[in-house]
């Protein structure tokens, strides 16, 4: 639905569309939307035939891993972190708010 939402020209944000292929979603009846479940699940039998052993968990894992290590703006920033250092600022916030909050006692 969402190519023909598009094509028809009247919203182009997403949030929109989404808006309108929900509208007509619900202005479906039963009989229409069951069609849909059935294609829906004749897809799913299909991928756990073809692929019996996936969870979409362990292949989200697994291309967040590989985004860190092939991603070029990763490389080498670890071992650039290491070596920066910083000063404690806690420490340096704390004796400058300690001495301005004290006063003297007359």
């Amino acid at each position: 639905m969402r190519p023909q939402v598009l094509a028809e020209g009247v919203i182009s944000e997403a949030s929109a569309v989404n808006q309108s292929i929900g509208r007509r979603w619900h202005a479906l009846n039963e009989s229409q939307q069951s069609m849909y479940y059935e294609m829906a699940k004749e897809e799913k039998e299909l991928h756990s035939q073809l692929y019996p052993g996936w969870t979409n968990k362990s292949n989200y894992a697994k291309s967040l891993n590989k985004q860190k290590i092939t991603n070029p703006k990763n490389i080498g920033q670890e071992s650039l972190n290491a070596e920066k250092s910083r000063t404690p600022i806690g420490k340096v916030q704390k004796t400058k708010s300690i001495k301005s909050s004290r006063t003297k006692k007359k």
